[in-house]
């Protein structure tokens, strides 16, 4: 399959038009838009968001670009860089074929549209084949989770050596290749370059490793740039490497996957679309908890409990819940905050409002960080074995423990917020909640009802910069 793959990548990404798309695709394109925003003006009072911003600041340059929700105008590579930290800072974005593929596209995609005058029909093109091409590559490759198919060990999950999501450097390049109107010879520099610049999987060391870092499992403010950067140098004519997924020698080898699935890349290119098939978060933290804490709430909400009724929770969940990072009971920052079972379990059961799960006087309040001495999380048994039988389940078992001696227990097989079955798809009119929630602090009902109306009509929209102002604090 020498040259196959990178060659077919490259046809899909340089031929596709807006006319190719189906209406479902572009329907989810506006809905994975709008959930993008929300998260980019709920990261703007945390600590990766402001720190991001001010960097992006000291950067500067010419007025290309605005920062979501701020209305500053820096260089595209800037700006790009500001909203990329800001979209996954709450770690509350979209996820895409089990990874985490929007903060990595949207924020490079969003900035050269604004740069260029591109109208809503070429950034909904560019957003779709960009995550297209992310997703495609990422299912290609290792898994945060490798589970094993045969033999003794059958079902039971290893964590790769070396993991992480810079494959997706090729999705924001991709969409930038569309957004800049690339031919097919600019656009293989272009995707080229991507692999040359994209950083290193470093995730592994990271959960390892708590207190949590800033950078999460990979800062998205920098994959963002690297993006813009690649897709201008090909556009002043940069020479990048032509078949970079290629050979024994391509990307997916020197970032240390530990497979290279190459028929996933290609199979059914411009007729199947992943990129209709996105989960959403209904809470603001790790996806791997989300099927927990419906069992909690959900018990919480059924049987009348308040957190001083609750003597012990007892949680099983992903594998996940055996790592460092998740079982963490030092909140330093936000970051630990999305990622410590105990916590997110903890605040969870508080019922505090989504947008107030991460700031810094909740991660620091007395009676959650005392709550979470109750809570106890471990990797569930059958885990590996029910998603070799079913790879969308994401089993979870909840076991709560009254003060006055009463037990519960619920389990679930799939998180709120799952794309495939339509009682758990988060609707439109949620999504806009998310948004409202999320921009309550930023921006007037005016400018949130504008917004709203925009994005879902965003194909008639002539230039994009036109919601970068419905977006962004009124000076």
């Amino acid at each position: 399959m020498k040259k196959k793959v990178t060659e077919k990548l490259l046809n899909f990404v340089a031929e596709t038009r807006f006319a190719d798309i189906p209406k479902a695709v572009i329907h989810e394109g506006k809905r994975v838009f709008l959930d993008s925003l929300a998260c980019g003006l709920g990261g703007i009072n945390t600590e990766k968001g402001k720190k991001g911003i001010a960097w992006a600041r000291s950067l500067g340059g010419p007025p290309e670009s605005t920062i979501l929700g701020l209305g500053d105008r820096l260089s595209c590579t800037s700006a790009a860089f500001a909203n990329g930290e800001l979209i996954n800072a709450l770690d509350y974005d979209a996820i895409l074929v089990g990874s985490h593929i929007t903060p990595y596209v949207i924020p490079a995609v969003l900035a050269l549209a604004e740069k260029s005058g591109s109208s809503g029909k070429d950034l909904i093109l560019a957003m779709a084949v960009g995550h297209e091409t992310a997703a495609r590559i990422s299912l290609a490759t290792t898994w945060l989770m490798e589970l094993v198919r045969k033999g003794p060990e059958k079902g039971s999950v290893s964590f790769p050596i070396v993991y992480g999501y810079s494959k997706s450097v090729f999705g924001g390049v991709a969409g930038a290749a569309k957004i800049l109107q690339f031919n097919k010879k600019t656009t293989a520099q272009a995707l080229g370059l991507a692999g040359s610049v994209a950083p290193m999987n470093t995730m592994p060391k990271w959960y390892n490793s708590p207190p949590a870092a800033l950078t999460k499992y990979l800062m998205a403010g920098w994959v963002a740039q690297a993006e813009v950067t690649a897709a201008l140098l090909a556009q002043e004519g940069y020479i990048g490497v032509s078949d970079v997924l290629d050979g024994e020698d391509g990307f997916w080898k020197v970032s240390g996957s530990q497979r290279w699935a190459p028929e996933k890349t290609i199979a059914g290119l411009g007729q199947k679309w992943y990129f209709a098939e996105v989960d959403y978060k209904p809470y603001p933290c790790c996806k791997a908890m989300h099927t927990g804490l419906d069992c909690l709430l959900g018990i919480m909400e059924e049987k009348g409990l308040q957190p001083e009724d609750i003597a012990t929770v007892q949680v099983w969940l992903t594998p996940q819940a055996g790592l460092p990072l998740w079982q963490n009971l030092e909140i330093r920052s936000h970051v630990d905050g999305q990622f410590s079972m105990p916590y997110v379990f903890a605040v969870a059961a508080h019922r505090i409002p989504l947008v107030r799960w991460q700031d810094w006087s909740t991660l620091q309040d007395p009676k959650i960080l005392s709550f979470m001495e109750r809570i106890n999380c471990l990797p569930h048994p059958d885990f590996g074995p029910r998603m070799l039988a079913d790879s969308r389940e994401r089993l979870a078992k909840v076991k709560i423990a009254t003060r006055d001696g009463r037990r519960f227990t619920a389990e679930r097989k799939y998180p709120r917020g799952s794309h495939f079955r339509k009682d758990l798809r988060l609707s439109d009119r949620e999504l806009e909640n998310k948004f409202k929630e999320m921009a309550t602090n930023f921006l007037t009902q005016s400018q949130v009802d504008e917004a709203l109306e925009a994005i879902f009509k965003l194909e008639r929209m002539k230039d994009i910069s036109e919601l970068m102002s419905l977006v962004s604090m009124k000076k």
